[in-house]
């Protein structure tokens, strides 16, 4: 069974029968906020859940939220004035708690019976932040994305394939482990090619491929473990 991802960069087929991001949840969270066209775009037809600083991207961008999640530390007063206006659900949690927000977004998205989440506003800002939501993402019990218009996450688990189009050109593409090792790693269509490859968390070594000249698809497939797929339009 596969199923498909689409961003306004690229779009991922999955061979995958736990793969599900027919209808993910977008959580707009507090990184760099991500350009506000890109994520009217991306937030078309798509349940939309504001995350503490995500809350004013969605209120700049024009956006309703369907839900908002947070200790309020990030977002300003007046978004969180504006998102209580809405009235709709909020789940408002103390500072002190040894979750952050976007972990509790995730496991709250689970709970509601999503299978996917596309996390936005997921780079820059602070390296532990960005630490945390990517380890959390890679582990999680749903599937999930990082992305926006400059960067893009996707994970692959064990026995996964992902072919991904691209229709913007990517200035770089890395495989990095999220897992100890990840094993019998495959890829097609890249400047340099793996076959068979055993790729370690301790020394990751697929950083900064391209795609094969002329190719605007490429494919990745492993045994085991947990590979995150990279790419970057814009730094």
């Amino acid at each position: 069974m596969n199923t498909h991802l689409c961003l306004p960069e690229l779009t991922a087929t999955f061979a995958s029968q736990t793969v599900g991001f027919e209808r993910p949840c977008l959580l707009v969270i507090g990184g760099r906020p991500p350009e506000r066209a890109w994520l009217r775009r991306i937030a078309h037809h798509r349940t939309v859940w504001a995350v503490d600083r995500g809350l004013g991207f969605c209120r700049e961008s024009g956006i309703l939220p369907a839900r908002i999640i947070g200790d309020g530390d990030s977002a300003t007063k007046e978004a969180w004035t504006w998102g209580e206006a809405l009235a709709i659900p909020m789940d408002r949690f103390p500072p002190e708690k040894d979750l952050t927000d976007t972990q509790l977004a995730i496991r709250i998205a689970n709970d509601a019976g999503f299978a996917a989440a596309i996390l936005t506003g997921a780079f820059g800002g602070r390296l532990d932040h960005a630490y945390s939501t990517a380890f959390t993402a890679a582990h999680a019990p749903i599937s999930c994305v990082l992305a926006d218009a400059r960067e893009t996450m996707l994970f692959l688990r064990d026995g996964e394939h992902a072919t991904i189009t691209c229709h913007a050109h990517p200035i770089a593409i890395s495989l990095l482990p999220f897992s100890e090792q990840v094993n019998d790693v495959r890829t097609e269509h890249l400047h340099w090619t793996l076959q068979n490859a055993v790729l370690s968390q301790d020394e990751p070594a697929a950083v900064s491929n391209v795609l094969e000249s002329g190719e605007n698809t490429f494919s990745v497939s492993i045994g085991q473990g947990i590979l995150a797929v990279y790419l970057c339009w814009a730094e």
